[in-house]
């Protein structure tokens, strides 16, 4: 359950990039932006500790074998071994 931001809480620390994420000249630049914020950190923590039940997404159809397989795969693996998998083509 996500509560509100208690007032002691600093306000967050925005960065902000600006790379070109446009594919083509009709699509204007995207600036990306990082918020870095203590309790969005600690929210994002405690969501990402949830387990995720791809035995039942595969169950009621929401994923197939197939992708809840390749999920398996990866899913416990670091950046470092993922970066091979992930430009497998």
């Amino acid at each position: 359950m996500l509560t509100a931001i208690p007032p002691n809480i600093p306000p967050p620390q925005v960065e902000t990039i600006s790379p070109t994420l446009a594919r083509d000249d009709l699509v204007e630049e995207v600036k990306l932006t990082i918020i870095s914020h203590p309790y969005l950190d600690d929210t994002m923590n405690k969501i990402r500790q949830e387990p995720i039940p791809w035995e039942e997404y595969t169950n009621v159809g929401l994923i197939s074998e197939n992708e809840m397989a390749m999920i398996k795969h990866v899913e416990n693996k670091s950046v470092e071994e993922l970066e091979p998998i992930m430009t497998e083509v």
